[in-house]
């Protein structure tokens, strides 16, 4: 029976590929975010199977007067496969966070041998001052550190930098309508090829990987539009 499919599914490890197969089987699923499912497991699509075959379980349990048996299940469970340490995006925010690291530990040693041999003139108002500048930018590329890693700590486990708003963005890509998805695909490779000849930011190379899969979707839908005309 599907139900007891679905419950032991979210009772186990949640295997994305069982699970979008068990979604499959659900009535009246979404068949454009199934197809979406289908492509891969990111984490858009990771976050909505949880929550749509929770959401199937808990309306059948709601319907039917039944005993709820679902165990709490973390969020490293529901992401569990879910790494992006292999991207582009999470490589340029560590080498980012690597960069400003071994520069800072460099003006930090050319700060210290500044002192070397100055004795007892070390804290006069002329040495003080020779060093001001210098050690104000150790302390603030070290304040600046930590949130560079972290930052590259999101992207390993979410896959998109953390201030960037919306998850749903593939979605958006659905809901051009039919008669404008040629142009749309047209200027979205216009787009994306500019954008590859700019200097490579980590806010680039997400924009970049947001119109990839743009891209990718509106050309299958042109695709099947082609289909559809030529018969």
């Amino acid at each position: 029976m599907l139900i007891e499919q679905v419950r032991v599914w979210l009772n186990g490890e949640r295997d994305y590929k069982s699970g979008v197969a068990l979604y499959a089987e659900i009535p009246n699923s979404d068949k454009k975010l199934l197809n979406l499912m289908l492509k891969g497991d990111s984490l858009f699509c990771i976050k909505k199977l949880n929550f749509c075959l929770e959401n199937y379980y808990d309306t059948y349990v709601s319907d039917n007067n039944c005993e709820v048996i679902i165990q709490e299940v973390s969020s490293d469970k529901i992401l569990a496969g879910a790494n992006y340490t292999d991207t582009e995006l999470y490589k340029k925010c560590k080498q980012d966070a690597d960069l400003l690291y071994k520069e800072t530990m460099n003006k930090r040693a050319i700060l210290f041998n500044s002192i070397k041999g100055l004795g007892h003139d070390v804290n006069s108002a002329v040495n003080i001052e020779s060093r001001r500048k210098l050690c104000i930018d150790v302390v603030s590329d070290f304040n600046n550190i930590g949130p560079l890693y972290d930052k590259a700590e999101f992207v390993a486990e979410n896959g998109k930098l953390p201030y960037l708003p919306s998850e749903d963005f593939e979605s958006d890509w659905y809901a051009i309508p039919d008669n404008l998805v040629k142009s749309s695909l047209d200027n979205l490779r216009k787009a994306f090829n500019k954008m590859k000849t700019l200097e490579q930011t980590s806010e680039r190379i997400e924009n970049q990987n947001k119109k990839e899969i743009g891209i990718k979707i509106l050309k299958e839908r042109w695709q099947s539009l082609k289909l559809v005309v030529k018969k």
